[in-house]
This record gives C-alpha cells, sequence and structure tokens, in this order.
C-alpha cells in the first residue's frame, strides 16, 4: 500500500490541521507510548481524514455473508481531537478496555491501536454492541498493509467468489503436508465466534502439540494465545489442557506465550 494513495483529499470530515512535532510529543506523553513510525507518517501527509481504501479482508459475521470490514476515516492528532478523544468515546460506549487508542470508528464498532502486549501495538477491533473485541493484525503497518478499495457489485447483489467453508478447513487440516494443515486452521479460526465448535478447534490445537512437530507446536501455543488476547468467550478448562501439555516445554517463545495466556486468564 502506497500511504500518499490512502487519503481522500477531496474530503474535509476528520480531517484536522497539519500535523506538528508538538501534536506528536503531546499525544505519546498523554498515553504513555510511542505512536507507530507508519501512523506518524500517514498524519505528517494529511492529520486524519477519509479514507479512499474503505474495506480490510477480514470475516468476522459469516453468517451475514460478509467477508470484509469497513472502515472509512482514521483519525489524527491535535488537542481534544482525533485519538485524543480516545477517553470521551470510551466513556460514550462503554469500552472498559484499558492502554488503547481509537485510531478510527463511529461508535458502533472502532479500530484501536492496543498496548497491553509490548511497546508495539496490535491492532483490535472492537465492536460496542456486542461488547466482541478482536485482535485483527500484529502491527500498524499490516494493518495498512491490507487496506483495499471494496467495490459492491450493485447489479448482481451477490459474492463472485465464495468464502472457504468450514468443512473446506477440516479438510484441509487432515491432509498431510504442514502448509495445508496451517492454511485450514487459519480458515477454521474464523469461525471462532461460534462457541459450538471451541472444544474441536481444542482438540485440534492438543493435536498439532503431541505431532511432534515444532513449527505446528508453536502454532497452537501462539493460537491460544491470540484467542486468549482476543477476549473471546473460551471455557478455561480448555485452555488448561493446551497449558498442561506444554508447560514443561524448554523453548522460551511458547513460555512467553504461556506466561501471558496465564496472566489473562487469572485476571479474568
Amino acid at each position: 500500500m502506497n500511504i500518499i494513495e490512502i487519503w481522500d483529499v477531496e474530503s474535509s470530515q476528520y480531517r484536522l490541521e497539519d500535523l506538528l512535532e508538538e501534536d506528536i510529543q503531546m499525544a505519546e506523553a498523554y498515553f504513555g507510548v510511542k505512536l507507530p513510525d507508519d501512523y506518524i507518517k500517514l498524519l505528517k501527509i494529511q492529520n486524519g481524514g477519509t479514507l479512499i481504501c474503505n474495506a480490510l479482508p477480514i470475516a468476522l459475521n459469516r453468517w451475514d455473508g460478509d467477508d470484509y470490514l469497513e472502515i472509512d476515516n482514521l483519525r489524527g492528532i491535535k488537542k481534544d481531537k482525533g485519538i485524543m478523544e480516545t477517553e470521551y468515546f470510551k466513556q460514550e460506549w462503554g469500552i472498559s478496555k484499558r492502554n488503547i487508542i481509537l485510531i478510527s470508528g463511529d461508535g458502533h464498532s472502532w479500530f484501536a491501536l492496543d498496548y497491553n502486549h509490548g511497546a508495539e501495538p496490535k491492532v483490535i477491533y472492537i465492536e460496542t454492541d456486542s461488547e466482541r473485541i478482536t485482535q485483527i493484525y500484529d502491527t500498524f503497518q499490516e494493518f495498512i498493509n491490507h487496506l483495499y478499495v471494496h467495490e459492491y457489485d450493485e447489479e448482481e447483489g451477490l459474492r463472485t467468489t465464495p468464502l472457504p467453508t468450514i468443512e473446506d478447513a477440516r479438510k484441509l487440516i487432515n491432509c498431510s503436508e504442514e502448509d495445508d494443515i496451517i492454511e485450514g486452521f487459519d480458515i477454521f479460526n474464523s469461525f471462532i465466534y461460534d462457541e459450538s465448535i471451541h472444544e474441536e478447534y481444542f482438540d485440534y490445537l492438543l493435536n498439532f502439540i503431541k505431532s511432534g512437530n515444532e513449527d505446528l507446536k508453536d502454532y497452537a501455543a501462539e493460537a491460544v494465545w491470540r484467542v486468549v488476547t482476543a477476549q473471546y468467550p473460551i471455557d478455561k478448562s480448555l485452555i488448561q489442557k493446551v497449558i498442561v501439555e506444554l508447560k514443561d516445554d524448554k523453548d522460551p517463545t511458547i513460555q512467553n506465550f504461556l506466561e501471558e495466556i496465564e496472566e489473562i486468564i487469572n485476571s479474568v
């Protein structure tokens, strides 16, 4: 994504006066964080505004046939404006999650930087009506790189390419090739909102751990960490089964994941 092409320069909505260095310093001091370099680069071109690229290729509500998330703006920085309105909007819309910065949204849904897991923020999607929070990207740069222009085919009113189904995911997971297995589980993971598949989901992860394949084991530990940090309503007993299987593993990355997982589930 060429960051110069991101802004709808003909729209004045959400657009603030030119970004100054003192605005950056004010925001970083207020939130106690370092804002992503790519975010600052965007705001130096234009300090917030409407986006030309209006979608992200993420399916959260697959039962509606949706395969994307809409996004029409990115907030800039000025005193009491843009991202500096984060606390106001959090109170207004009942968002209790701490250490986040709201960077885009309309009230019913928000995109935010999540600083709960280190200096490099994750990007999360908040649905205030359902109180669901989903981690969607590991970095702001990844978030920007996935933006695209969604064009709806009004004449047909139908999708031209069907989404992979949960049956497609199961077939791939049961293949012998590691890449197919991971691709299948990534598809399966997009159905995680459905509590009826949680037990099956964790059975797959336990099989990955017991397979003897180090890559699949690492993948399983990270997958559990992702669903826990995204605050899906997962039965703790399912998570504990994974913890038991991995607690004696010597891999420092896995141990880091386990420490964060236990910290989160014990704080709930």
